[in-house]
């Protein structure tokens, strides 16, 4: 395993625990302490860690050249402290995404006005396309992803009684499997149009 790949896949992992504890922190935020009660809120990437989710995706992903895949465990998040509020519901839902992409305009920038040694350029390149990808990935408007989520926080009628179902973790995989493939259609498109927008 190359040096690069073992960056990479620290990179991914460590991206996906932020985007997780966004949501528990803007929770938080709100007012729902769930995540927090969890110990959730931690950038240790032990209590956040998926083993299939967090790990085998992951490796298997930059291996095969198929993209940015995988998940952590879901941060326990209780709605009904949200007292109903779309958007309250909609924001929890939507600041892993939007976590996932500060980070990957954050070290564009970074590359972009010079701030640190061009040493350092392909290991933000890293940051930005893992970033970029879950960003994009997890704005998918399928279940279980946050792209659902936030259309279900602005549209109640979506949701129903079976939405644990889209949680088993047989589902889960088959689900994720299949939508990594249609996103796989378009990720390079995504990263270029992001590339040419800034550089």
């Amino acid at each position: 395993m190359s040096i690069d790949n073992i960056f990479y896949i620290v990179i991914v992992i460590y991206s996906i625990v932020l985007h997780e504890v966004a949501h528990g922190y803007t929770a938080k935020f709100f007012g729902d302490r769930t995540a927090e009660n969890a110990g959730r809120l931690t950038l240790n990437p032990l209590p956040h860690i998926d083993p299939v989710g967090s790990v085998i995706i992951p490796v298997l992903s930059v291996f095969s050249g198929a993209g940015v895949l995988g998940w952590a465990k879901g941060v326990p998040i209780n709605l009904y402290n949200l007292h109903g509020s779309k958007i309250k519901e909609f924001l929890v839902s939507a600041a892993g995404i939007i976590t996932n992409l500060l980070l990957a305009l954050i070290f564009i920038l970074f590359i972009k006005f010079s701030i640190f040694p061009n040493v350092y350029n392909n290991l933000f390149i890293k940051i930005i396309v893992a970033n970029i990808g879950l960003g994009f990935f997890n704005l998918l408007p399928i279940p279980p992803f946050d792209g659902m989520s936030m259309l279900r926080a602005l549209f109640p009628s979506l949701k129903h009684k079976y939405q644990a179902f889209e949680h088993n973790p047989a589902v889960m995989i088959v689900t994720i499997i299949a939508s990594s493939y249609i996103f796989s259609l378009i990720y390079n498109d995504i990263l270029t149009f992001v590339f040419n927008l800034f550089f």
